[in-house]
């Protein structure tokens, strides 16, 4: 395999290398690349997760804030309630005390 030292075969080497070289360059450019995509994809799906997270905590407050204005609304009318239902107690008492 002895090749003889021409100046075509000192070209075609030179040319050669020079290739490898060049295309070694882009294969690390490219890597760079796909890992730095890579990295902004992970780190925009974890802003994507928590925002998520965030908004169905909200939709978790606003259904806690309805539910809160239900109760109290509720409790208003057991209020309301329990002053009829003490009215009518205090009337019953007032009619078997006048009937009495």
């Amino acid at each position: 395999m002895d090749t003889p030292l021409t100046e075509d075969n000192v070209k075609n080497f030179r040319v050669s290398s020079m290739t490898l070289g060049f295309l070694t360059t882009v294969i690390v450019i490219v890597a760079t690349i796909v890992w730095s995509v890579s990295s902004y994809s992970n780190k925009i799906n974890r802003v994507s997760e928590k925002v998520e997270t965030l908004i169905e905590n909200t939709v978790t407050q606003s259904e806690l804030q309805q539910l809160q204005f239900q109760i109290n609304q509720l409790n208003n009318q057991v209020t309301t309630m329990d002053e009829i239902i003490q009215e009518l107690c205090n009337e019953g008492s007032y009619r078997s005390n006048y009937l009495r």
